[in-house]
């Protein structure tokens, strides 16, 4: 069973209404893990367990009453250290506030407070909450990634995705100028709401009329952060921006019917740089849910100048935010100011470099890509994982069978879903287990063209053991098998027809055995039987055994002169012959027994 610690907001507070589950219980789960799990990943950066457990005593008290409890009540809570809380230290992230302890709380953690949430600590954020790394913090430090300590978590949110992920708290805050919600709760695999300017309003926005920065809700699910969002959202009379929405309360959310949607879809938004090997896991997503919907278009908005926008804006927030500091401590923060203009120009320099090396890759992505599809072979790729990555046209015509739907797939699910293709799948998956550098197959199937025989070879990709993968190539040869038989069967006619004028027609009773069926020869006529077809005996034979039969015109032999040895010992491919007997009315007998 699970520890109260990663209980979801909605099913702890449950839990604490039914009287099953007590706000201290809650409580320590949580600084247990905080405690445990924390100095490994430095997302909290600032504690007040002492009065955290204060409060979650008068609510376990309270429970006992009977009455009606607040939405958040017993539920602990983190909140990002670029807002205020009284009585816990606040930073900043900067060694400018490194000892600032503000007074009173802000609007958005007084509304949390008043819904029942208890603030257990502050998250930690970079200087100003400036940039997507939650690495940059001069007071407290580097925090690491949930998943990989050794990983960024990103920003500015970065504290507060790490906390939830492994489950110190289950609800934080967070804040938003250029995905600093967005980005830490995807690097964190939780969930994060950024809501439109005013939903949430904020008595600390420095420049009203803007819709640069916004304070939203995160969770580990989506249900959770619509809980959250209920208790923060609803206007204010200190935020022009703010706004009521009729009905705000999101805890339940309404079903909507998603076949009436039309969605805009766009990889980079026609700008950004983007990995390809993520733009590739997108592509594939988008395959596999954009059929819900009425209408999935791809479309890049123009934003090309959006990066220079954001930095102008941040500039001056900062600037208004922070201006007494300028006026009154120059030097300190002149220094800060220049390092935030070598950060930006560092920024620009590496996004230019990921451009210029993404434009170089798709090139030769959009080069691989035409000389796959221009293959007359078939091509698959699979990962570490024996998934399918990619696969080229010829591959679908070979196997007759749609391959784009099980892209990301793993062999074996493909081989259950097509059925007629498992034998060459499964060989596909003993290549992959034995783990061979290079393999080779011949493959037998039976498709809706027939029984194939596929030639199958696969080969290892270079690469680190974790993302190293598989690339198969295979061709029909179905008819270059059948035309190498045909032509080894004529060789064979061939050879024993040139065989006539070796046998003459003077010892009419001798009789001789061929691959065990019986020949006689006889003075006038000739029958003889057709071995698959193609075998033709010499003139003078009469072939007798259970198949068709047809008359040749004769032709005279010796039997004590023929020989059939050197036709016999001669190799053909796809042939065997066990050997032949004859014996002649003069009791002469021989025996010969090749195998070729």
């Amino acid at each position: 069973m699970n520890k109260p610690c990663d209980l979801s907001a909605f099913e702890a507070r449950r839990l604490i209404g039914a009287r099953q589950l007590s706000p201290i219980e809650l409580l320590d789960s949580c600084i247990e893990r905080i405690e445990s799990v924390n100095p490994s990943v430095n997302a909290m950066v600032a504690t007040c367990y002492e009065r955290a457990r204060e409060e979650a005593q008068v609510q376990t008290d309270h429970l006992m009453t009977g009455q009606k409890l607040a939405p958040l009540f017993g539920l602990p809570l983190g909140v990002k250290d670029l807002e205020d809380t009284e009585g816990l230290v606040t930073t900043y992230g900067s060694p400018l506030y490194r000892d600032h302890v503000p007074d009173e709380d802000e609007l958005l953690v007084a509304r949390l407070r008043k819904a029942g949430a208890i603030v257990v600590g502050k998250t930690a954020t970079p200087e100003f909450g400036a940039g997507g790394n939650t690495t940059v913090n001069p007071v407290h430090g580097y925090t690491g990634n949930a998943f990989d300590p050794s990983r960024a978590c990103g920003g500015s949110s970065g504290g507060s995705g790490v906390a939830l992920s492994c489950g110190m708290l289950p609800l934080c805050t967070g804040s938003d100028s250029g995905g600093s919600l967005r980005k830490p709760a995807t690097f964190s695999g939780v969930s994060a709401i950024r809501p439109t300017t005013g939903l949430v309003p904020s008595d600390t926005r420095r420049v009203g009329l803007t819709n640069f920065g916004v304070q939203g809700p995160m969770a580990r699910t989506a249900r959770d952060c619509a809980l959250m969002l209920s208790v923060m959202a609803g206007n204010h009379s200190q935020d022009p921006m703010a706004f009521n929405v009729p009905g705000g309360d999101y805890r339940e959310l309404p079903v909507i019917d998603l076949s009436g949607l039309r969605i805009a879809v766009s990889v980079d938004l026609g700008f950004a740089p983007v990995a390809s090997a993520i733009r590739a896991l997108f592509l594939e997503r988008l395959g596999k849910f954009k059929g819900i919907f009425r209408c999935c278009e791809f479309h890049d908005p123009v934003l090309d100048t959006a990066l220079d926008v954001f930095w102008i804006l941040r500039g001056v927030n900062f600037l208004v935010e922070h201006l007494d500091h300028y006026r009154n401590r120059s030097d300190e923060l002149g220094v800060l100011v220049d390092s935030f203009n070598r950060m930006t120009r560092e920024i620009s320099i590496a996004q230019n470099d990921v451009r210029n090396s993404q434009l170089a890759a798709e090139s030769q992505r959009a080069y691989l890509e035409t000389v796959l599809e221009h293959l007359s072979s078939g091509v698959m790729s699979f990962d570490t994982y024996a998934r399918l990555h990619t696969h080229n046209t010829a591959a679908e015509r070979i196997l007759d069978e749609s391959l784009s739907q099980h892209v990301g797939s793993s062999v074996e699910d493909i081989s259950i879903s097509l059925p007629t293709a498992a034998p060459f799948l499964s060989a596909i998956q003993r290549g992959i287990d034995d783990d061979n550098a290079e393999w080779q197959n011949e493959i037998n199937v039976s498709s809706k063209l027939g029984r194939q025989t596929l030639l199958c070879s696969g080969t290892k990709l270079p690469g680190a053991e974790s993302d190293s993968g598989w690339v198969v190539v295979f061709d029909d040869a179905t008819e270059l098998i059948k035309a190498q038989r045909d032509a080894a069967w004529g060789e064979v006619a061939r050879r024993l027809d040139s065989t006539q004028n070796a046998f003459h027609s003077k010892n009419l009773g001798a009789r001789w055995r061929l691959g065990g069926a019986s020949y006689a020869p006889m003075a006038n006529s000739l029958y003889t039987h057709g071995a698959m077809g193609a075998i033709r005996q010499s003139p003078g034979v009469r072939c007798s055994d259970h198949r068709a039969t047809r008359r040749v015109s004769p032709t005279a032999c010796r039997a004590n002169r023929f020989c059939l040895r050197r036709l016999l010992e001669c190799p053909l491919w796809g042939l065997s012959i066990r050997g032949y007997e004859w014996s002649s009315p003069r009791g002469h007998r021989s025996t010969v027994g090749p195998r070729w």
